[in-house]
């Protein structure tokens, strides 16, 4: 209403002294360790490795995404997150369980298949995120799984507290 009246009408609207409503923040949904094993379990293929360096790396949905091979430096274990929240770079380190996996899926998927020409495609976010929510319900979790807990669950060397 007040949008209405000031910005298209552009008249001044008295309604005395009111507050808008605001959306109440939400603690983020956390894993424990053995419910992002059984999730990961019901994974497989490029989303089960999508999903545990969302797991092992803190790296958003986004991020994983558009993850650049030029961008994953195997020889100091280290992904370069670029264009991140903010428009900043950042780095993380590129999880020793993943290194394996990660170097086989880029030796497998090096060329397209009908034109036989050497180039990767991005995979659609909503993808990874059907997948991960399916997983989450196969696996019995009871909690409201998304790409984003694992983000925020602890991984075995985590030591900090999550507030």
């Amino acid at each position: 209403m007040v949008f209405l009246y000031r910005e298209v009408l552009g008249r001044p609207i008295e309604l005395g002294s009111f507050v808008r409503a605001k959306r109440p923040r939400r603690l983020p949904v956390v894993l424990t360790r053995e419910e992002v094993g059984a999730l990961l379990d019901e994974l497989t293929g490029t989303r089960r490795l999508m999903a545990s360096l969302l797991y092992g790396t803190g790296m958003r949905l986004m991020e994983v995404v558009r993850l650049r091979v030029k961008d994953v430096d195997f020889g100091y274990g280290q992904i370069v997150v670029r264009d991140a929240k903010g428009a900043k770079d950042r780095v993380v380190p590129l999880p020793k369980a993943a290194t394996e996996p990660l170097r086989a899926h880029l030796a497998r998927v090096s060329f397209d298949p009908r034109s036989r020409v050497a180039r990767r495609h991005h995979l659609h976010e909503n993808g990874l995120q059907k997948a991960v929510k399916n997983a989450g319900v196969a696996a019995g979790i009871t909690k409201r799984v998304n790409c984003h807990s694992l983000r925020h669950s602890p991984t075995p060397r985590c030591t900090r507290l999550l507030l």
